[in-house]
């Protein structure tokens, strides 16, 4: 398996501590009974989203339900329950609805600026259907049935994006941008003196079910969705990563999302 000059494939996400509950939407363990709905890894176009029964939302601008599929940092899945209540400019989405440890954002402001709860910190985008989570380092994140799996990474050609990982001051997005190629290939800090194109025969198999092995046994697997609003669609990419972090002890497993730069 080829290595990367500059660690760019590390590069692409932050670096996460070890599993703990981010409130509603994350659980350790491998993903069996101990989390609720199940578990199973996701990415590479297997996962699945289940509507909700009654009122659908479009987003956190319209009241009604929403389901997420969440993935944890240990990759694991499971389905959560959401309400959207609204009414501009005051607004809340509220995850793990009904139950005991539910997660309730709050806006004032039309959403342009989110309160959360204490000790919890996230970003919203896609109009509140992709949700990113952190409690300290730790990361979940969440699809809404809103979003739909693409497996055509022709999509991607040309277009630009930022991940959203968690440190432990919250949501980070200072890594680098990566830009997709109409060959198929990425391209890391373009126009800097640290650009580098990834080839199409490594980007490929991060895509896969499987996703894609590095030499010393990491494991890292993406997922496109696509979400379309208004006539206009955006790509948003969810990663699982398992990273051996050559050279420690330590087995590092963490979740991101990728975003287009500035792209609520």
């Amino acid at each position: 398996m080829l290595t990367f000059k500059n660690n760019t494939l590390r590069r692409w996400v932050q670096m996460l501590g070890a599993c703990v509950l981010v409130a509603t939407l994350s659980a350790c363990g491998g993903g069996g009974d101990d989390v609720p709905g199940g578990g199973g890894g996701g990415g590479g176009g297997t996962t699945t989203i289940t509507p909700p029964a009654t009122n659908p939302s479009s987003g956190f601008t319209q009241p009604g339900n929403l389901n997420y599929l969440v993935t944890a940092a240990d990759g694991s899945t499971r389905t959560v329950a959401a309400t959207v209540a609204y009414s501009t400019p005051k607004g809340t989405l509220t995850l793990g609805a009904g139950t005991t440890d539910s997660l309730t954002v709050t806006t004032a402001d039309a959403w342009a600026n989110v309160t959360w709860p204490v000790g919890v910190s996230g970003a919203l985008r896609a109009d509140g259907n992709a949700v990113f989570v952190c409690e300290g380092a730790v990361g979940a994140v969440g699809m809404s049935d809103n979003m739909t799996p693409v497996t055509d990474l022709t999509v991607l050609h040309g277009l630009s994006f930022q991940s959203i990982g968690c440190s432990d001051a919250g949501p980070d997005t200072s890594s680098a941008v990566i830009t997709f190629n109409a060959d198929g290939s990425a391209t890391s800090d373009a126009g800097t003196s640290f650009a580098e194109t990834i080839s199409a025969a490594d980007i490929t198999p991060l895509f896969s079910p499987a996703g894609r092995t590095d030499y010393d046994g990491s494991n890292y697997k993406l997922q496109v969705y696509a979400y379309t609003a208004g006539g206009v669609t955006q790509y948003h990419i969810v990663e699982i990563g398992d990273d051996a972090m050559t050279g420690d002890s330590a087995r590092i497993k963490y979740v991101g999302l990728f975003s287009a730069p500035d792209r609520r």
